[in-house]
């Protein structure tokens, strides 16, 4: 009886270790999905910023302002599911008012990169 069931533990043992081993190298393969999906995303919006860029002579103040032009649609950052969270990198240009008089002048910020929002590494891409 005793050997009976330190077979069932060692079957049951074997079998966990087999499905943590499947379990991981399955989250090992979405995460290097993800990875190449946030690349290849990374790549459009930027490749579109440029062009946008070359034809306006300016940078783009929204990623929609690229939309439906220079891209189909703006991609879900795959690690945070969501389009709206990218982390803008914008540099802001200050207009002089038109009278020139001593009133506020104007601050636009316009859209020169793009970075994931899920933090690091992925900002780092």
């Amino acid at each position: 009886m005793r050997r009976g069931a330190l077979i069932l533990l060692a079957l049951l043992a074997l079998l966990y270790g087999t499905y943590r081993m499947w379990d991981t190298r399955r989250e090992r393969e979405q995460q290097h999905t993800r990875e190449a999906t946030l690349r290849a995303s990374l790549g459009s919006l930027r490749d579109a910023i440029r062009r946008f860029h070359a034809e306006q002579h300016r940078y783009p103040a929204t990623l929609s302002e690229l939309v439906p032009k220079y891209l189909a649609r703006i991609p879900a950052d795959p690690f945070t599911g969501s389009a709206s969270t990218w982390r803008l990198a914008t540099e802001d240009v200050v207009k002089p008012s038109e009278d020139f008089t001593g009133s506020t002048p104007k601050t636009e910020s316009y859209i020169i990169d793009v970075h994931s929002g899920a933090g690091a590494p992925y900002s780092d891409y």
